[in-house]
């Protein structure tokens, strides 16, 4: 909870892709080749404290250290083998401090240091919640400000956010408004998709929450979204959304989802600054029923489809889910959880021109996703989870295009570079955990990776998944000790 303040900490930056890992194959040499460039880096020591003591003052303390990461690089005509530094050794800190005010009210700092050899990332935060006392009426806002230091430059940018209204009871509404500026940057121990974008929602909720006819409970949502470009100021997207949840007297549940946009003016996906991507309206709705959740067989089904309407040729979407999960018994589960999704005539950046053309693709996208979880619990104290997931993409490309300055594609029959993609990443995770004393655990954990992309799209999925698990792998054991200190024993072993 503490370390979630401010919304500027993303725990897996810890020990995540090095910082330079991606500019290695761009600063090759034509006779030289990549042997070996890490995905992670190792994790020297992490370190968490927290606790909130009887005035209602949190504290929460976080350091982490990796150890320096590097690539082998070969020369192909000498066979001689260097090393390039991907990753320098790197200090995570952060601190939190949370303050609860009165009932449903509060405010909290936060701050973030990344440190490593010439370059320094720092993210201060500032959140707050004021209301009355059941928190019907209120006030929530964040602001945080970045700094990112290297050796050649030193940027600052910052972000808030402010939502009021009525927020709780039968009827519910709000308005929030958000800006992040083209030069804030919490990634380096955050996470944060774009910056440089301006969004302002209003809220409609109406709830039940008696039960009446069929139906325990019952909720309806509206939302309108408008977004800007922060710099320079132009509109972006206007989107509605509907949202239906009800539960059943026979305690299923459905939800059900609808939006629709009209134009929208992308500026990201060109990857080149203010040049805009037209993407057509959109019509989307999705629906999920799940069964009883106290039954041992639960199921639940998720299915989705959406449209965008263009002058030339739609793009339409596809999505499913299914999820049965069986419990043999009070310690014995078995899940299974397939997804998949299909788009038809997509639009993607592929490259950049020599003489500044921007190059769009036209096609066919395909992502399926099967997950085994087995969870088996020995005691109150100890139990062993098992997590199986295989993910497979595929990218087919039917045409090239270029951008052209309104924003629309031309085509491009002269490019004939080939950005067929078939990806596909196997995982197992296994978790044995002890909770060997109040508030403290061990946690032995064993993970098994394989990744790998190509150009030549398989058709048939048994024969990809043999392709994949024959596939180079990494395997890792891992062995996590926390301990509860109680401030109270130490104070009673040592009286003032």
């Amino acid at each position: 909870e503490l370390f979630s303040k401010g919304d500027i900490f993303y725990s897996r930056r810890i020990g995540g892709k090095p910082l330079r890992a991606n500019n290695i194959e761009n600063n090759l040499e034509e006779n030289e080749v990549i042997s070996n460039n890490p995905n992670k880096t190792g994790l020297i020591n992490a370190t968490k404290i927290s606790g909130r003591n009887s005035n209602g003052l949190g504290i929460g303390v976080f350091n982490a250290m990796t150890e320096k990461t590097s690539a082998t690089i070969i020369d192909t005509l000498t066979g001689n083998k260097y090393k390039k530094t991907t990753q320098n050794f790197t200090n995570y800190n952060m601190f939190v401090l949370d303050k609860n005010l009165w009932p449903k009210s509060s405010v909290s700092f936060a701050n973030t240091n990344m440190t490593t050899k010439k370059y320094i990332a720092n993210v201060s935060a500032t959140e707050f919640q004021i209301g009355d006392k059941n928190f019907n009426y209120g006030i929530r806002g964040q602001f945080a400000m970045s700094s990112v230091t290297d050796s050649d430059s030193n940027g600052t940018g910052y972000k808030y956010k402010l939502q009021l209204g009525k927020l709780n009871g039968k009827w519910q509404y709000s308005y929030e408004y958000g800006l992040e500026t083209n030069t804030y940057d919490q990634n380096d121990m955050g996470f944060m998709r774009r910056n440089n974008q301006i969004e302002h929602e209003i809220n409609f909720t109406h709830n039940i929450y008696n039960p009446f006819s069929i139906f325990i409970s019952m909720s309806n949502e509206l939302d309108i979204e408008y977004n800007e470009l922060y710099k320079p100021r132009k509109y972006m997207s206007l989107r509605l959304d509907y949202m239906f949840h009800a539960t059943f007297k026979n305690y299923y549940s459905f939800r059900m989802h609808s939006a629709w946009m009209p134009e929208e003016d992308d500026y990201y996906e060109s990857r080149a600054d203010n040049r805009v991507l037209k993407i057509p309206s959109l019509l989307h709705t999705c629906a999920r029923l799940e069964s009883d959740s106290r039954k041992d067989l639960i199921i639940s089904i998720f299915g989705g489809y959406s449209r965008n309407k263009a002058s030339y040729v739609d793009r339409i979407l596809y999505i499913y889910n299914f999820n049965p999960t069986y419990r043999i018994n009070d310690k014995f589960s078995i899940g299974y959880d397939i997804m998949g999704m299909s788009v038809r005539n997509d639009r993607g950046f592929v490259d950049n021109g020599t003489n500044g053309e921007i190059y769009f693709g036209l096609r066919n996208l395909s992502e399926t996703t099967n997950i085994l979880n087995i969870n088996y619990v020995f005691t109150n104290k100890a139990s062993l989870g098992f997590r199986l997931r295989h993910y497979w993409s595929t990218a087919e490309y039917l045409s090239y295009h270029t951008l052209n300055k309104k924003g629309y594609l031309d085509p491009a029959p002269n490019y004939k570079e080939d950005h067929e993609k078939n990806y596909n990443a196997f995982n197992i995770d296994m978790n044995f955990t002890w909770n060997f004393a109040p508030g403290s655990e061990m946690s032995i954990v064993w993970k098994n990776s394989i990744s790998g992309s190509s150009n030549k799209i398989m058709t048939n999925y048994w024969n990809n998944f043999n392709n994949t698990i024959e596939s180079p792998q990494i395997n890792s054991l891992s062995i996590m000790i926390l301990y509860y200190l109680d401030y109270q024993m130490f104070r009673n072993l040592y009286p003032a």
